[in-house]
């Protein structure tokens, strides 16, 4: 769904692409030129499953479903993208993969140009590609150098006790990074990566008893 909220007071829907339907369903939405690239997860058998590519450039009157990429994509699904530099970075699929990337030189028709790893990555964010990968349960994060696309090589790994490595995001100078657990009472991890092989982790926060980081973005001084 995609709303205009030009006028705060007034939101408007001026798109709704339809999607596949599943008892439990996740999208990830990431930009790339004038194209909004859809991740789903949850998806089992339906025709309708992939990776959604939106035409934005009609906008505000209207947004157009280009193309479902699904090519070795086993279910169309993946938990997670990242876009950097002209290419889509593709965690949480079911190809046996930690991440799968795709070349977005034609933006409505991806090519797969590499993958790399087979501990499942619930999250990935890329800079100045260099990736960054979410473990999921084996609560770590995964630092690799992805300069290479068909052949990525691992630089580092951060370990740490307990829960789920759910999901990581840079401050604006690539020094740090905020991490959180889909579990509860699990502190929000700040690590210094500005050595790729030698992560450290700096500060934690935790917002009281039961509570649960389970997302982090960073914009600007705020996480």
């Amino acid at each position: 769904s995609i709303i205009d909220v030009t006028d705060p007071s007034t939101p408007l829907e001026v798109a709704f692409i339809s999607g596949p339907e599943a008892f439990y369903i996740w999208r990830e939405i990431k930009t790339h030129l004038h194209y909004a690239y859809v991740t789903q997860d949850g998806v089992s058998n339906d025709p309708n499953a992939g990776m959604q590519i939106i035409d934005l450039s009609q906008l505000p009157a209207t947004a157009t479903l280009m193309n479902t990429y699904k090519t070795n994509l086993p279910n169309g699904t993946a938990h997670n993208i990242y876009i950097d530099n002209g290419f889509a970075y593709l965690a949480g699929t079911q190809t046996g993969s930690s991440v799968v990337i795709l070349n977005l030189s034609n933006p409505i028709a991806p090519v797969e140009v590499g993958r790399w790893g087979s501990t499942y990555w619930h999250d990935v964010i890329v800079k100045n590609d260099t990736l960054y990968g979410s473990a999921g349960s084996s609560v770590r994060i995964d630092i690799v150098d992805g300069k290479n696309k068909p052949n990525l090589k691992l630089i580092s790994q951060a370990p740490y006790p307990g829960g789920y490595t759910h999901n990581a995001w840079m401050t604006d100078d690539n020094n740090y990074l905020a991490q959180t657990d889909e579990s509860h009472d699990r502190p929000l991890n700040f690590w210094e990566v500005s050595d790729h092989a030698n992560p450290e982790l700096v500060a934690t926060y935790t917002a009281g008893p039961g509570s649960i980081a389970h997302n982090a973005l960073i914009r600007g001084n705020y996480a």
